[in-house]
């Protein structure tokens, strides 16, 4: 249509000049009306928003990536050479094979990323970067030159770029004789004055002999064990440290072997820290009767290492633990995060105890309670006992309140396949929130809420909730008791927490810091602007910038701190909340550890992306398939209603136009 209108725009344009005054020779008049035609043409596709398609085919042989890890791993002996040159037989042999079959061969590199740093080895990172950039577009296998020692969290992700990765899988013997601490495996979190178990992994390669492990603290030695390789290579070393203080504490743990000198030391020490806490979260249950209830109760607060739970017997007025009376000035006196109650239908409250409960409670500790209502606990109690005295069974189900809790989240299939349990029928109080029903005729309150002074009181009016965690294989009993307790306790700390994913991390390792941030309800909160900063020892900021969101939390990630102890802190304008933490960054690099191949994590990667793990055996029979030449199409769009020029090209033919109609007479 375009070109139409400028092909009918020479029309006019030659009446127009087909004639002159004063007369013009016939090539000034075509001089002046190709000026005057381009001039009009620029203004038409100014206006009509013209776009201009340009298509390029061409032809492309596919790619044979040649992917080479550059990580200081990669440097380590292997069979009398380093693990590149052991590798680089390998690639030779296959990069002629790969030619004749009609690839054509880039090779680039990777390590702490795409052309990264030698200090660290993420493989996900570097790939997801060249994907990006267009690097990956006529890829069409990857031949990966790697020990497969990466610190990437998940792998999963490669798969995703449906490009056939290659792996080696070589037979290689270690040089000399090696000891090796594998793995430390302990808690994060201590507590004072408490035996805290640390578990360390060791292997040995062409050693027979007795080696020494040591647990150094503040660079002393505070324990050590002799260990026997024997009759095994790997063993097991435990050690049970008590800190005497609070906060961050380091440690290191070393092997040696005794009366033999090894040859590679970098791998002989691991250090760690442990976050020590003053003090465990203390939770009371009290019970008219040993029951399950209260036993399966207990077994998943044990679940969660921060907590420690007293339960107490209740009967002739007086609690009991055994065969010792607990004084209510005892459960007075103990800082009780939160309260369980499990009435069988015996209860009776001594009035010391139900005072001492009822004012922690107010003062903000929290409730769970679980069978037929206490007449004395009756102001704090969400229901009241009804004029039915009998218990019966039945199933429960959630209303649509019980939304607006996260830890009440369940489907109703998964609730409607508890087995029936025994419940009360009980009277809602004003003020309370029924939270789910039993199903029966009446729909009788079976979970109820009630907020009494800065304390939070939960109450389920039936018994058996145990048989959940019996009945199934997950740990969703486990779950929903822990989440009730956090909710229930005195937890604005942890509503709003960030915290790293470990205590300590090795020179060039990924260090990554996760915000959670939840309501008073336990329901996520997506609308934080928050910010960290990082410190280290001399209290100078190393890094200061706003967490980026993921998923329901927040993150950060670092990956070039230099070793220290650093301190973080966080802190949300909006809600004004804060939290803070800390962690260590040590003097060992966790490349100078990583002798020999990583053949799972190399097997793994072949395997998720439909490649082949090639042994020294595979690389004589190995025949990749014969590639053509593939086509590929290239479209361009030129938007000229954007260029600059058009404008610049119009005032230049109009004013030419004019200069030289004044020069000629026409104006």
């Amino acid at each position: 249509m375009i070109y139409l209108l400028l092909a009918l725009l020479s029309i006019p344009v030659y009446f127009y000049y087909r004639r002159t005054l004063p007369e013009l020779i016939w090539k000034k008049r075509v001089f002046l009306a190709i000026l005057r035609w381009l001039s009009i043409s620029f203004v038409i596709l100014i206006l009509l928003n013209p776009i201009l398609y340009l298509v390029r085919k061409y032809t492309y042989k596919p790619e044979l990536l040649i992917l080479n890890d550059t990580s200081t791993s990669m440097k380590l002996s292997a069979d009398g050479k380093t693990k590149s040159q052991l590798l680089s037989s390998y690639v030779g042999n296959l990069k002629d094979k790969f030619t004749k079959a009609g690839y054509r061969i880039t090779e680039d590199s990777f390590a702490d990323g795409y052309r990264g740093k030698s200090g660290s080895t993420n493989l996900v990172q570097a790939l997801e970067t060249m994907s990006q950039s267009g690097k990956l577009s006529h890829t069409s296998k990857i031949l990966l030159v790697s020990d497969g020692w990466f610190r990437d969290e998940n792998l999963d992700d490669i798969g995703d770029l449906n490009i056939p990765i290659i792996t080696f899988n070589p037979s290689v013997k270690p040089d000399s004789t090696d000891i090796q601490i594998s793995f430390l495996r302990y808690d994060r979190i201590a507590y004072k004055n408490e035996k805290t178990p640390l578990t360390v992994g060791i292997n040995a390669s062409r050693y027979n002999g007795k080696a020494i492990v040591k647990l150094l603290m503040n660079k002393k030695v505070v324990a050590s064990q002799v260990t026997d390789f024997r009759k095994d290579s790997f063993q097991q070393v435990t050690f049970e440290p008590v800190f005497t203080q609070t906060g961050l504490q380091t440690f290191e743990v070393t092997s040696e072997c005794i009366n033999f000198h090894e040859h590679n030391l970098d791998n002989n020490n691991y250090p760690g820290a442990f976050q020590v806490l003053n003090d465990k979260s203390r939770i009371l249950i009290l019970t008219d009767t040993g029951n399950w209830d209260a036993k399966f109760i207990q077994d998943a607060i044990h679940v969660n290492s921060r907590w420690k739970a007293d339960i107490y017997l209740v009967r002739d007025g007086q609690a009991w633990k055994g065969n010792q009376a607990i004084p209510a000035s005892q459960i007075n006196s103990i800082p009780y995060e939160s309260f369980i109650i499990v009435n069988n239908g015996n209860l009776y409250m001594p009035d010391a105890i139900r005072q001492a409960i009822m004012g922690k409670v107010e003062g903000g500790s929290g409730l769970l309670f679980m069978g037929k209502p206490v007449a004395g606990l009756g102001m704090m109690l969400p229901a009241s006992s009804s004029n039915i005295a009998n218990t019966y069974q039945s199933n429960f189900k959630l209303n649509a309140a019980a939304g607006a809790y996260s830890f009440l989240d369940y489907d109703a299939k998964v609730i409607a396949d508890i087995p029936p349990v025994q419940y009360y029928y009980v009277q809602a109080k004003e003020g309370s929130a029924v939270l789910g029903t039993m199903d029966n005729d009446q729909n009788s309150p079976a979970i109820l809420f009630k907020q009494f002074g800065k304390g939070k009181v939960f109450e389920f009016a039936f018994l058996d909730l145990w048989k959940w965690q019996m009945w199934v294989d997950n740990s969703d009993y486990h779950t929903v008791i822990g989440n009730i307790l956090l909710w229930m306790g005195n937890q604005d700390l942890l509503r709003f927490r960030a915290q790293t994913t470990k205590n300590s991390y090795f020179l060039g390792e990924r260090v990554r810091i996760v915000l959670s941030a939840v309501d008073d309800k336990q329901m996520p909160v997506t609308d934080l602007d928050a910010q960290i900063q990082i410190l280290n020892s001399h209290n100078r900021a190393v890094y200061s910038d706003y967490l980026l969101k993921d998923g329901d939390d927040y993150q950060v990630q670092l990956s070039s701190l230099e070793p220290d102890t650093y301190h973080f802190k966080v802190y949300d304008e909006r809600t004004k909340q804060r939290t803070e933490g800390s962690f260590i960054v040590s003097n060992s690099n966790m490349e100078n550890r990583d002798y020999g191949f990583n053949q799972p994590a190399l097997f793994y990667v072949s395997q998720i992306t439909n490649g082949k793990s090639l042994s020294q055996s595979d690389l004589s029979v190995y025949k990749p398939m014969k590639e053509q030449t593939k086509p590929d199409i290239r479209r361009m769009e030129i938007p000229l209603y954007r260029k600059w020029y058009l404008i610049t090209l119009f005032l230049v033919c109009f004013c030419v136009e004019l200069l030289f109609r004044r020069i000629w007479g026409l104006l």
